[in-house]
């Protein structure tokens, strides 16, 4: 049986060792010019939900929306995040189970389906009061490629809200930049009609998305377009 000391002692360790990871996070992302994002992370980290969230991305194997400067200084966007436990939420909705890399590439770009194929994936919000899907998944985000123009924006976002960039921040955590808070929907049905996907319900309840990849690597589902009614 270990003395209490010595399980305080370990305990004290790894509370020092995320106090590390999360300050090598934040730095990361003000070098990277995020400073805005970076600020929003230590003030959601007064939240359990916030903690949560930053002790599973130092943890690697995630991909980041993060958005620039502008974004968080587009109207209407003070107000939505200052509370702490919202921003914790919406920060939640911006960060993705699994690296979406399109390794056939390189390391950091971002892997995307071209229209009319959709890529979806799974964020870390789980707040009830937020997300509605059945066996209490955590809520969908859902992104395209214009093939065009090569543009990679998200569905269900009014204004559009466009990937900038991406950087691979090593540890498997993929950081791509956008131009736009990103705003939750009710549910995937909703991200789905109001982007005229409604047939692609059937193949979701099918696959179980994203139960098919229970390591969360490489978490991609595309949704080809013999299924759009």
């Amino acid at each position: 049986m270990l003395d209490p000391l010595a399980i305080l002692f370990l305990l004290g360790l790894g509370l020092h060792a995320q106090a590390q990871n999360s300050s090598a996070l934040i730095n990361s992302l003000n070098g990277a010019g995020l400073t805005s994002l970076a600020s929003a992370l230590q003030r959601a980290n007064g939240t359990q939900e916030g903690q949560s969230l930053i002790n599973q991305l130092t943890s690697g194997n995630h991909t980041v929306f993060a958005p620039n400067n502008q974004a968080f200084d587009a109207p209407g966007v003070s107000s939505a995040t200052n509370n702490s436990q919202d921003l914790a939420n919406i920060l939640a909705y911006h960060v993705l189970h699994g690296n979406f890399v399109n390794s056939s590439i390189n390391s950091s770009t971002l892997d995307s389906g071209v229209l009319p194929n959709v890529t979806l994936g799974h964020t870390l919000l789980t707040n009830s009061s937020l997300v509605q899907l059945e066996g209490n998944k955590p809520q969908v985000i859902a992104w395209s490629r214009n093939d065009s123009n090569g543009q990679i924006y998200f569905l269900n976002q009014n204004p559009q809200v466009n990937v900038v960039n991406t950087t691979d921040f090593g540890n498997g955590l993929l950081v791509a930049t956008v131009d736009g808070v990103l705003k939750p929907p009710g549910n995937v049905s909703t991200v789905l009609a109001q982007n005229n996907l409604t047939g692609v319900m059937g193949l979701l309840n099918m696959v179980n998305v994203p139960g098919f990849y229970p390591n969360g690597t490489n978490a991609t589902a595309i949704l080809r377009g013999s299924w759009v009614s």
